[in-house]
């Protein structure tokens, strides 16, 4: 019976496989090393690949939560349904559906308005301010108070388009202004009062400009009763009347 060539070599079959791989493994690496360029350019490729990927996934993220967070604090509301001349009593029906946590009822109706410079009438649409659900995100200004049914919030882009606010007209009938605010305002309110004032300035008008110490939104008009405070001394000035002793 013949010897295996491998056996009379004295060298087993698992070595004369390990040769071969060792053989393989070199020219796989002289190959590479030849065309190291290409492999380099392909490397980057794919690095730049799987970035753009982690970015995408960290970014869809960070808007996902985002989204999440703002519908959160503005109480944004997972269903809607229109509905003309719907008894208030309805709500209480759907808030015994079940998977329902929260039912809000508003009141929308179309206008017509007549807005100045336009010849035709201006369609309108008007909606109730939400308590819970749908909050309004406010830019500037405030809401209107419950007690005045003169006052309405408009869209931003409505208000920059007609030119509403004041900052945007330059005075009719030039003078002196006094801007005052108080300690706890709200920073917004503090924000347009300043830039009412630097606007007014610009036109070359005087304006003086205090935060009242110690007031709110709507005590701040009570230092006029103080003889000796800033504001009732600033209207003393403005109409040319000395301070009583």
């Amino acid at each position: 019976m013949k010897t295996p060539r491998a056996r009379r070599l004295g060298k087993s079959p698992g070595s004369a496989a390990m040769n071969i791989t060792s053989t393989l493994d070199k020219k796989l690496f002289r190959d590479l090393w030849r065309l190291r360029g290409q492999v380099i350019a392909i490397s980057l490729v794919i690095a730049a690949g799987l970035s753009a990927v982690m970015m995408s996934l960290a970014t869809l993220d960070s808007l996902s939560a985002s989204r999440a967070k703002f519908y959160a604090d503005n109480g944004f509301a997972s269903v809607f349904a229109d509905l003309t001349r719907a008894p208030v009593s309805l709500a209480g029906r759907v808030r015994e559906i079940p998977g329902v946590a929260t039912v809000e009822t508003r009141v929308a109706a179309g206008i017509t308005l007549q807005m100045p410079d336009f010849h035709d009438p201006v369609r309108g649409y008007i909606l109730s301010i939400p308590e819970g659900l749908n909050r309004l995100h406010l830019t500037a200004g405030r809401l209107p108070m419950p007690d005045r049914g003169d006052e309405i919030v408009i869209g931003q882009a409505f208000a920059e388009a007609h030119e509403l606010s004041p900052v945007l007209h330059e005075p009719h009938h030039p003078c002196p202004v006094i801007f005052a605010y108080g300690e706890h305002e709200t920073a917004e309110f503090k924000r347009q009062t300043d830039e009412y004032c630097e606007r007014w300035r610009g036109t070359g008008q005087p304006a003086a400009l205090a935060e009242v110490t110690g007031r709110n939104h709507f005590d701040v008009i009570l230092d006029l009763a103080d003889d000796g405070s800033w504001l009732a001394r600033q209207v003393r000035a403005q109409m040319g009347l000395a301070q009583e002793r």
